[in-house]
């Protein structure tokens, strides 16, 4: 691998790669200039550059970002440009100025007056000034200097192929946000519309992006960022695509991503946002909808602790050092109306959280009417999910495999103060994974249209799960169901009252409020304290009722990823 990106950067430099190739290059070969991490006796900041050669050995920045000469970086300097004025006081922060003069208005520090652009502009005597704006993003992105601003103006600003790259900091925004410029990319472009590679502080405000074949905005290995406010609608493969990023994406409406695929990558997705090896990241307040495949994607696809195929995506693991990462927070957002692929049979999912990331608190987000599976946790370690309203999972077009939240092969969940209601086939689906469900709301659990499932929660394959003060209601086959696993059920309010009853002897009536099967083999014991029961309790010491096909699911992920 790195002879071959030693190659692949040589015809970078001499211009051989171009469009998807060279977009392929730097996906694949980024990843193998930082210091492997290993825990925190040499990554103390979990920002995956080593100890001995982090410029900010204790403030994570994954750019290393450093704009003065000097022993520290941007992210931990108290004053980036030395000019004796702190950060928090100076109106050019990356710009030395001593003096402090601003703009005429007063709104800007002279050193760094923000550059204008209306691509209306035609005369020859373009300078960025507001009289004479640049008529192109890309010539104000250049001419800007570090910890600058662009102001774009109203109208449609056409990229033939010419990604935005960023490569400093600087903030691109509307110049108006009642007017939001707008982005869209030659049908012939095979890269995103911006790119932000490798540099910190970055701003990208009021921005509408559309129409992009190969996606929206792709952020690489950058740290302090934030994006909001904008409008990507419509992009190839992704809205928007971070790896190993440190920052906020808040406020933008993602919508409509397409399935794109592309020949020589051979790599099919539809995401709004996609995320890989990023820790100290917010995702706050974002509306995502009727996106393909996969509204939002945290991590590796990869199950059982395999990395995922270096030839489709960047995905290498760091199961071993979670410890060192923070949490990545996912609040507040609304993900709704993601579909499936029907031409390729993908599974519509609107929060995916998968093998290879930082552990991962999910709260206050409301998913509703996605095609098949609202949450679906795949490989992760200690997720935290709480106070998440979910509705409305597993109408696609099939009208099967529809489950609020599903964990697969992980580890110390804790599902709290959640709301589940009318899910297809389960409302809460537990497999070879260990945690707590607590004080949830699930109800309206119904069969699928084969007929099967309708559990309120379902736990099986060796699964270790304790269950406490949950209400549980309206399921078609069972509140509670348990399959040659482990756990305890305690306190729990559980209402069967479901429409389907499951073959019993003939002294029982049903519905059944807990079934419990598989546990002849001494292995498995479940334990139930104090539960308030309307209907049955049933135990089977086999598995006689058929349950979910769960490679086949994992393998829809992987393709999708």
């Amino acid at each position: 691998m790195e002879s071959y990106c030693k190659q692949r950067a040589e015809d970078s430099k001499v211009g051989l790669l171009t469009g998807a190739s060279q977009m392929r290059f730097e996906f694949d070969c980024f990843w193998l200039d930082l210091a492997d991490c290993q825990g925190k006796a040499r990554d103390a900041d979990g920002d995956c550059v080593g100890n001995g050669l982090d410029n900010c050995p204790n403030t994570p920045n994954q750019s290393q970002s450093k704009t003065s000469p000097g022993v520290k970086g941007d992210a931990c300097s108290e004053d980036i440009d030395r000019d004796l004025v702190a950060n928090d006081e100076d109106n050019c922060p990356f710009v030395a100025n001593r003096n402090q003069e601003t703009t005429p208005d007063g709104k800007w520090g002279a050193a760094c007056a923000p550059l204008f652009v209306d691509g209306s502009y035609t005369a020859g005597d373009a300078d960025g000034s507001e009289e004479k704006p640049f008529r192109t993003i890309g010539q104000a992105i250049d001419k800007a200097v570090v910890g600058g601003t662009v102001l774009v103006g109203a109208g449609t600003h056409y990229l033939v192929e010419q990604t935005l790259v960023i490569g400093k900091p600087v903030t691109l925004m509307a110049l108006s946000p009642e007017s939001p410029p707008k982005i869209t990319c030659d049908s012939d472009m095979a890269t995103p519309a911006i790119l932000v590679k490798r540099t910190s502080h970055v701003a990208i405000d009021g921005l509408a992006i559309s129409g992009c074949a190969f996606g929206g905005i792709q952020i690489v290995e950058s740290d302090h960022i934030s994006i909001k406010n904008n409008e990507l609608t419509g992009n190839g493969i992704f809205g928007m695509w971070l790896f190993r990023v440190q920052g906020e994406i808040s406020n933008n409406t993602i919508s409509e991503t397409k399935v794109q695929s592309v020949a020589d990558q051979g790599v099919s997705l539809g995401q709004g946002i996609n995320v890989q090896e990023s820790a100290h990241l917010k995702i706050i307040g974002n509306t995502l909808d009727h996106n393909t495949g996969i509204s939002m994607a945290v991590g590796c696809p990869s199950s059982k602790q395999k990395p995922f195929d270096q030839s489709r995506m960047v995905c290498s693991t760091r199961a071993d050092h979670s410890d060192v990462y923070h949490p990545i927070e996912i609040s507040q957002n609304r993900i709704q109306h993601t579909l499936e692929a029907k031409s390729s049979d993908y599974l519509g999912i609107g929060l995916f959280v998968g093998w290879d990331h930082a552990p991962v608190s999910i709260k206050e987000n409301v998913l509703v009417d996605n095609s098949s599976i609202g949450l679906f946790f795949s490989g992760t370690i200690s997720p935290s999910v709480q106070d998440n309203e979910i509705t409305n999972m597993g109408l696609n077009h099939w009208g099967s495999e529809g489950y609020g939240v599903f964990f697969v092969l992980s580890t110390g969940f804790v599902f709290e103060r959640n709301t589940i209601e009318n899910s297809f086939s389960a409302g809460a689906i537990v497999y070879e994974s260990s945690g707590e469900i607590i004080s949830n709301k699930i109800s309206t659990s119904r069969k699928d249209a084969g007929g099967n499932f309708g559990h309120g929660v379902l736990v099986f394959k060796e699964s270790q799960v304790q269950m406490r003060d949950n209400t549980i209601s309206k399921s078609d086959m069972a509140g509670v169901f348990y399959d040659r696993s482990n756990g305890t059920v305690t306190k729990n309010t559980i209402d069967g009252s479901g429409l389907y009853f499951p073959p019993k002897s003939a002294d029982k009536k049903g519905p059944y409020d807990i079934w419990i099967q598989g546990t002849a083999d001494s292995n498995y014991d479940v334990t139930l304290i104090e539960n308030t029961l309307s209907g049955e309790y049933f135990e089977n010491p086999s598995s006689v009722i058929p349950l979910p096909d769960i490679e086949y699911i994992l393998s829809e992920v992987e393709q999708i990823e």
